[in-house]
């Protein structure tokens, strides 16, 4: 990948890992959101910034990044910025890193499960939680908005059959008792990482 041709709606974004701070910019690739591009531009370290010099491979904070975009969103082709040539990153070479020696623990809206909620034509008949979580479960609520006809979010929390970990997208209704918590489990960071700016006021 050596020709430049960013379009000019491309987004431009600045995460902090590890201590330094990355610029990257994404765009869709085709109109197709499903293949979006990412181009690491320049990063920078205790104020000062840097363009690349070669693919980082060996940065524990760039492998982690990189991996996380191609695992946690849209860009599934990444590319570095070398000497005005872009250079695609190949995922074998990227370090498995720890994610909280990375990131630190990062506050979250968090809320829980009603009890009970109506269901059925007009409401007439009431289910207890939802079908994928128990009353009162308690889910990490993502800043991302689903798109159904009411108010909705994606929220992370235990499955109620599996107990494992999932994300899903549920109605506002359905939370109660709204809070803000630290978040430690490395797999809802990841989650969660890129809507918020992991401060409290966020």
């Amino acid at each position: 990948m050596s020709d430049l041709n960013i379009p000019k709606n491309a987004y431009t974004h600045h995460l902090t890992v590890g201590g330094a701070t990355f610029t990257f910019r994404t765009w869709d690739c085709d109109g197709d959101y499903r293949e979006g591009e990412a181009l690491f531009v320049e990063h920078q370290v205790e104020g000062e910034t840097h363009p690349f010099t070669h693919i980082p491979y060996e940065d524990d904070a760039f492998s982690w990044l990189a991996s996380y975009l191609k695992r946690s969103s849209w860009s599934k082709h990444i590319s570095v910025l070398v000497e005005g040539e872009a250079q695609a990153v190949m995922p074998s070479p990227l370090k498995s890193e720890n994610t909280l020696r990375l990131i630190d623990p990062i506050w979250a809206p968090v809320a829980n499960i009603v009890e009970e909620r109506p269901y059925g034509p007009r409401g007439a008949e009431t289910r207890q939680g939802t079908k994928h979580f128990r009353p009162g479960a308690k889910v990490y609520v993502s800043t991302r908005l689903g798109h159904f006809k009411h108010m909705s979010f994606e929220v992370i929390g235990r499955h109620r059959a599996t107990h494992r970990c999932v994300a899903m997208v549920i109605r506002g209704s359905w939370l109660t008792r709204w809070r803000g918590e630290l978040v430690y489990s490395p797999h809802v960071i990841e989650q969660i990482w890129w809507g918020g700016d992991g401060s409290k006021a966020s």
